[in-house]
């Protein structure tokens, strides 16, 4: 904002261009935007290739909550066509293009193609970096999204609750993971009739919620965590409580200034 009113050029380095990536993470889509157009503005040195990997995937990420699905594709490619980008400072960055163009395919319901993209990327040994660490959870979590997108729901829980156990994950991610593997206890429930999948999906999503209402009232991890509870009270009949439930999140979905594919 500083820089905006004098009109001042914002300082070239990879400092800068790093605290635009952390802030890019945060506000609506049209900020978003703008702090990743300084960013790549600022980040043209082929030295600095792993802040042009990230760039690049927090523009496919963008793109896609965009819903310009193609788009989101096509920076990716574009970038990993590039042969002299050096990925040798955050080489699990590579990891999260694969993963962002296997979401992709996902919203394409190309199942094949989205879980070919998810094998092209392994850890480069046995002690995992923090970074690393956390591209195999998104990679562990994408692959559950393609096994219940396939109907295959006893997997998909495997792998959503095996991403509840990475270490250090952040509240907001684990929050998020939380609501998917609930949606597919949901599913296990209509396929098998057992009401014990009802029931430990809401003894572990009740909990959060009441948590994040607190802390978080409008986020994205409290309207997930809202609409799974719903399905989840709609199966058991509490009919009352639900009608609650979707008047809360209405509320919340109504006040989104700029809301992405997903919210939409």
């Amino acid at each position: 904002q500083h820089y905006e009113e004098t009109g001042c050029r914002l300082p070239p380095g990879n400092e800068t261009v790093e605290t635009l990536l952390s802030a890019s993470k945060f506000d609506g889509l049209s900020d978003k935007e703008d702090f990743l157009s300084m960013a790549t503005s600022l980040s043209q040195n082929p030295t600095q290739g792993y802040l042009q990997a990230e760039i690049t995937y927090r523009r496919s990420v963008l793109l896609r909550s965009e819903a310009h699905i193609s788009e989101s594709d096509l920076v990716i490619q574009e970038f990993l066509n590039r042969q002299s980008v050096d990925l040798s400072q955050g080489s699990h960055l590579l990891g999260l293009l694969h993963i962002s163009q296997a979401n992709n395919h996902i919203y394409h319901f190309d199942f094949s193609r989205a879980r070919e993209q998810l094998r092209k990327w392994h850890p480069s040994g046995n002690e995992l970096s923090e970074g690393e660490l956390r591209v195999l959870c998104d990679q562990i979590c994408c692959n559950g999204r393609i096994l219940r997108g396939e109907g295959r729901f006893d997997e998909a829980k495997v792998c959503f609750e095996g991403c509840l156990r990475t270490p250090g994950l952040p509240s907001s991610k684990r929050r998020l993971i939380m609501s998917q593997l609930a949606d597919v206890y949901c599913e296990l429930h209509y396929a098998t009739g057992q009401i014990a999948y009802l029931n430990t999906a809401r003894e572990m999503v009740q909990p959060e919620i009441d948590s994040v209402r607190a802390c978080c009232p409008h986020s994205m991890a409290l309207r997930r965590l809202l609409l799974s509870l719903s399905e989840i009270e709609i199966r058991l009949g509490h009919h009352d409580n639900v009608k609650h439930l979707i008047d809360e999140v209405l509320n919340i979905y109504n006040m989104l200034p700029e809301p992405d594919i997903n919210d939409k």
